[in-house]
């Protein structure tokens, strides 16, 4: 099967965006679909969320699926002042030229 890239570009108070992304991640991760998920802008807040809200545990459940590659974009942390070793997930940070070429390696890409 083709991998899918979702790349989460809205905040945590976006009330629709963050949770859909998580749940076509794990739709598609559930049936064996290999998923890239992509933190980016201003997604990136959603990895430094309080423990006990919904988004947060739904995104422990990532850490299940072996089919789910998790990224954050660097520049966005910085952009924002965000610490990257306050991320609970195991996430690998990527820069701009490696996450163009990410994007043009996906045959389908879709963002929240």
């Amino acid at each position: 099967m083709n991998p899918l890239l979702i790349i989460s570009r809205r905040a945590p108070t976006d009330p629709h965006a963050p949770l859909q992304a998580l749940h076509s991640a794990l739709a598609a991760a559930s049936i064996d679909v290999p998923v890239t998920l992509l933190w980016q802008d201003d997604g990136t807040q959603q990895l430094f969320l309080n423990a006990d809200s919904a988004l947060s545990k739904m995104l422990q459940q990532l850490e299940l699926f072996d089919e789910i590659r998790l990224l954050c974009a660097r520049p966005a942390l910085e952009q924002r002042g965000l610490d990257a070793h306050a991320i609970r997930l195991p996430v690998q940070l990527m820069d701009g030229d490696s996450i163009r070429q990410l994007i043009h390696q996906h045959h389908a890409v879709m963002v929240y």
